[in-house]
């Protein structure tokens, strides 16, 4: 019995090693992902980048169990709803932390997607205008006078991180997602499923 559990073990410890070994050169991907239930919630996703060879790369990160939120995981506060019955992102968050392990695969966890704390890529505020000068745009602070540059001397599209997520309209997703791009405003574009349209209608 711990022959062929090594086995499995040792074949899907191999696999990861190749997975990122392919992938090691890459920055931008796409993930295509589906949290299901089968005999336990399950999270299935297959993982894209067009930096990888002349047609890009695919591969599948490895398969996981959805585990529950243990409480030590949660905050205090979200735990004080939990108690009225208030809780309603739990599972978004289950399925976020899936997708960060998943991108672990390519030694990606979402955080980081983070944009560098230099670069300048939020909205202005009333007190802040942009400027062209010397080649480049500015952020320019009207009550300080202040100049910074919108983008890093050093700063490389090529190799920041950029993901791609593609999933379902379920309301859990949303909710998850939507915490990503506007909360923590990761690097990500968010793509949902294309249902077909239904028969006889063009």
């Amino acid at each position: 019995m711990n022959m062929v559990s090594y086995e499995e073990v040792l074949a899907t410890s191999l696999y990861c090693q190749k997975v990122q070994q392919a992938y090691q050169d890459c920055f931008h991907f796409a993930v295509h992902w589906d949290p299901s239930s089968y005999d336990v919630e399950t999270f299935v996703s297959i993982l894209f980048s067009g930096q990888c060879g002349q047609d890009g790369l695919a591969c599948y990160p490895p398969i996981q169990n959805l585990k529950p939120v243990l409480k030590n995981e949660v905050d205090p506060e979200i735990q004080a709803l939990s108690a009225v019955n208030k809780l309603t992102r739990v599972a978004g968050y289950n399925e976020i932390r899936a997708l960060s392990h998943s991108l672990k695969a390519v030694n990606f966890p979402l955080d980081r997607f983070r944009f560098p704390k230099d670069l300048l890529w939020k909205p202005l505020q009333s007190h802040e205008t942009r400027v062209w000068s010397d080649g480049q745009y500015w952020v320019v602070d009207t009550r300080t006078c202040e100049k910074r540059p919108q983008l890093p001397s050093d700063f490389c599209i090529e190799t920041t991180p950029l993901l791609i997520s593609v999933s379902d309209q379920g309301g859990i997703h949303r909710a998850g997602l939507d915490y990503l791009v506007y909360k923590l405003g990761l690097s990500m574009h968010i793509q949902f499923e294309i249902r077909p349209l239904s028969q006889g209608v063009e």
